[in-house]
């Protein structure tokens, strides 16, 4: 599968139709999906920033507009955006989805100050749904976002459901530390991320090669390109467990 990711940097001094026919690019590079960080900007980015995505009605008016970027596209695509209430977000989408395929999905950021999909009152209850994969062209996909990564119970999670390839479309920090714990988490789970920072750097992880830089193209737009033999199963023992570093006690033991 070829992730394309339309790189965070691309935040200011981006027309409509520059952005569109940078997205003309990306749809002759035989990609399966492409990935909008929360930093990157696009022409959806009024419809998405603040709207009520756990209300039904407007909900099905974000994925209509979603729908129609894909149609163009000729693949799904991921969209990412921060909610009314000030939760970070992310939309799959995928309008040409066949039987036991996902057609759309909805995450919502865990590991955040405010804001959390902590915070809805019947997430116990919807644990189960938040955690299915999403069933694309084959593979078994999940959506983390940013310091999420510092909680492996989400990716273990995802493995109990059958994930085999995360995509985390929002920015991080990328220090040592985060690149360890996503060479841990990829590897303890059999899972390959592919990740980006606040710099703009994509990259892929994988737990049979460790991390792989994405290869960038001239117009914005990361590739990255994983198979099968990429999930070469192997055992790690998890060094890190920063969930308490980013999350408040309150949500503590949520995910237990």
């Amino acid at each position: 599968m070829k992730i394309l990711y339309y790189s965070p940097k691309c935040n200011t001094n981006c027309t409509e139709e520059e952005f569109f026919e940078k997205m003309e690019y990306a749809s002759t590079l035989g990609g399966d999906l492409i990935v909008f960080p929360e930093d990157a900007q696009t022409p959806y980015d009024e419809l998405l920033h603040g709207a009520d995505v756990l209300n039904n009605e407007e909900y099905n008016y974000l994925l209509e507009s979603l729908y129609g970027f894909c149609f163009e596209m000729g693949h799904g695509a991921v969209f990412s955006s921060t909610d009314d209430f000030g939760m970070h977000y992310s939309i799959f989408v995928n309008p040409f989805a066949e039987d036991g395929e996902t057609y759309n999905k909805l995450y919502i950021k865990h590991c955040c100050e405010n804001g959390s999909v902590f915070e809805l009152e019947d997430y116990d209850k919807c644990i189960g749904e938040i955690f299915q994969p999403i069933i694309y062209r084959g593979s078994k996909l999940g959506i983390a976002m940013g310091e999420d990564i510092y909680m492996p119970k989400i990716f273990e999670k995802y493995r109990l459901s059958g994930v085999n390839l995360v995509v985390c479309p929002m920015g991080a920090d990328l220090s040592e530390e985060y690149r360890q714990c996503c060479e841990d988490i990829s590897a303890a789970n059999n899972q390959i991320l592919i990740c980006a920072g606040y710099d703009g750097d994509v990259f892929g992880v994988t737990p049979s090669s460790g991390i792989m830089d994405a290869g960038n193209t001239e117009r914005d737009i990361y590739e990255c390109s994983v198979t099968k033999s990429d999930l070469a199963k192997k055992c790690s023992i998890l060094k890190y467990d920063l969930s308490e570093k980013y999350l408040p006690q309150k949500w503590a033991g949520k995910l237990n």
